[in-house]
């Protein structure tokens, strides 16, 4: 049929497009969702069968406009465009109230509802940023509960829609719904935190970091989780209090102790949510903060996110000395060794549970575990990133584990235990440069003589080199 026109190509549309009608309007009515919208309304099919079949409100969103340069069968000349836009209008005007049409392109739209959805269907752009930009704008509208969905799943010719709902999603171990019609869909499932503390001997510290979370950053469906790490000062009897004084806060004590690493893995293992955020004993947070950094995180699409300055003091956090700022707002594997000043170095941060699993844990071996963690994340492909303009408080002073173990261990050389798995990403001049007296010295100088990994492809390892670097770690440990 040359030329049809728009009567007769919306009859060609339910002819191709029919199958995936028949997967949300279930969905709505078996969870009784009651305002929702869809992105990309090309003939009105799809929104005439969920106004047809539910009783749910729904707004209709597209702009009816040619895009210039965008590869689509549905961009449309604007003179037809119009017309498909009237013969749309009319389709769904039999609905009254329930049906609500905005000729505009997602993201104004968005602006204009104000009520909060219960379900989002996106099927407009279909490039990865389209995608992407159409989740990160109607996520925080959908409430608990409710449903984010679309369609061209898995298509061939747009594997972007695939890639962006695989990675925004999994990170929360959220359960991503497909269908042979191409149709996906997510059940918005509420993303609470599981702060852990890792504790030894801090019964001057305890109470201060406990009470900051509490203060104006513990929401319901928080939790606390605390491991005491064999403790041989007060600091078992000061948390029995603080057991009874705060609610949904659990402690878990260790026989024996093992490390910061160690506590740090006790914590997560018993955390109940997927999202985690580790305070030290001996630090605190300023009210209202990290909710920021969890809506950062969220809307970044990253897997750890990171306050961006350290604010160093002692005894109460009037007492300012001095401030430690990270110059990157994100860290991948490319830049996390060009400088010394790293998230992980403090590990005072909120990350997924999925990856610190797909990292393999914080390492339980060196005093270096949460420097340690931020690397095994990157390299395995998480991406950290720093919420511009935020803080939190970092005791110094005190007999930190840092201050002990440096006394007795070479941060440079225990460092080298965590890149030696990725040695071969390394250029042979780094290489030649660890080799070198340097590796005594290299992790504190990285911001002058920053250590460049080339990929993560895989490449044989050279096992001769990797022998060379072990023996020199047992030597100087």
């Amino acid at each position: 049929m040359k030329n049809p026109n728009i009567n007769q190509q919306a009859v060609q549309s339910e002819q191709s497009w029919g199958g995936s009608y028949n997967i949300l309007w279930p969905l709505i009515n078996k969870k009784k969702l009651r305002v929702g919208a869809e992105i990309g309304v090309a003939f009105g099919g799809h929104s005439q069968r969920i106004l047809d079949k539910t009783n749910a409100k729904l707004y209709s969103i597209d702009p009816f406009r040619h895009i210039n340069g965008y590869d689509d069968a549905m961009n449309f000349s604007n003179e037809k465009f119009n017309k498909l836009y009237k013969f749309v209008e009319k389709r769904l005007s039999v609905y009254g109230k329930k049906s609500v049409l905005i000729r505009k392109k997602s993201m104004p739209a968005a602006k204009i509802i104000k009520e909060p959805l219960d379900f989002i269907y996106i099927d407009g752009d279909h490039s990865y940023e389209g995608i992407k930009q159409d989740i990160l704008t109607w996520f925080p509208k959908i409430n608990e509960g409710g449903i984010i969905s679309g369609h061209d799943y898995g298509h061939i010719n747009f594997s972007g829609i695939k890639e962006i709902v695989d990675k925004f999603f999994s990170r929360f171990n959220w359960s991503i719904h497909t269908h042979k019609s191409g149709v996906w869909w997510v059940e918005k499932k509420p993303l609470n935190i599981s702060y852990i503390i890792p504790a030894y001997n801090c019964q001057e510290t305890i109470k201060d970091a406990v009470k900051s979370i509490y203060k104006k950053n513990f929401k319901d469906g928080d939790e606390l989780i605390i491991v005491d790490d064999a403790s041989v000062d007060s600091t078992p009897e000061i948390l029995k209090k603080l057991s009874h004084e705060y609610t949904n806060l659990k402690i878990i004590t260790h026989k024996y102790n093992k490390g910061g690493g160690g506590a740090r893995n006790t914590a997560v293992e018993n955390a109940k949510n997927e999202l985690i955020f580790c305070l030290d004993h001996d630090n605190i947070l300023a009210e209202n903060s990290v909710s920021k950094l969890k809506i950062h995180l969220i809307l970044t699409i990253s897997d750890s996110c990171s306050f961006q300055v350290l604010k160093y003091f002692k005894k109460n956090i009037k007492n300012l000395t001095h401030t430690w700022e990270f110059s990157h707002l994100n860290y991948t594997f490319k830049n996390y060794l060009s400088t010394e000043i790293v998230p992980g170095a403090s590990g005072n941060l909120i990350f997924t549970k999925n990856s610190w699993i797909k990292a393999g844990r914080y390492p339980e071996d060196s005093f270096l575990d949460t420097w340690g963690l931020g690397l095994r994340q990157v390299m395995s492909g998480s991406v950290i990133s720093v919420l511009p303009d935020s803080y939190y408080y970092h005791r110094i002073g005190l007999n930190s584990c840092w201050i002990r173990e440096t006394k007795i261990t070479n941060p440079s050389i225990e460092a080298l235990k965590h890149i030696l798995p990725h040695y071969d990403l390394l250029s042979r001049k780094d290489r030649r440069y660890l080799m070198s007296k340097n590796r005594e010295k290299w992790l504190l100088k990285l911001s002058k003589r920053p250590i460049i990994i080339k990929s993560l492809e895989k490449s044989s390892k050279n096992l001769a080199v990797i022998k060379k670097i072990q023996n020199l770690i047992k030597v100087f440990k």
